[in-house]
C-alpha cells in the first residue's frame, strides 16, 4: 500500500518559483518530507509522517497519506497545486 499511487497526484513546489515536484504516492511523499522538506517540525509534519507508518503497516489509506502530506505542506508554507 505504501507505493499504491494516489488517485490524484499532488504537486508542490518546493525549490523555487516554478520548480515543482509532482508526488505520486505515500512514498514519493515521505521521500519528499523526509529529504526536501523545508522544516523538520510541526504538528502536521508529524501527524504526516505518523500516516504514512500507518498506511506501510496496512492500518490506514493511500488516501489518508495523501490528505496529511496536504496539510503537512500548507503548514510549512509549500505551494500545493492539487
Amino acid at each position: 500500500m505504501f507505493d499504491v499511487d494516489w488517485p490524484i497526484p499532488v504537486s508542490v513546489e518546493l525549490h523555487g518559483p516554478g520548480d515543482y515536484e509532482l508526488i505520486f504516492c505515500t512514498r514519493d511523499a515521505a521521500d519528499c518530507m523526509l529529504g526536501d522538506w523545508p522544516v523538520d517540525d510541526g504538528e502536521r509534519f508529524h501527524d504526516a509522517l505518523r500516516t504514512f507508518m500507518l498506511v506501510m503497516d496496512g492500518r490506514a489509506e493511500p488516501d489518508e497519506a495523501r490528505e496529511a502530506f496536504v496539510a503537512a505542506a500548507k503548514e510549512a508554507g509549500v505551494l500545493v497545486v492539487e
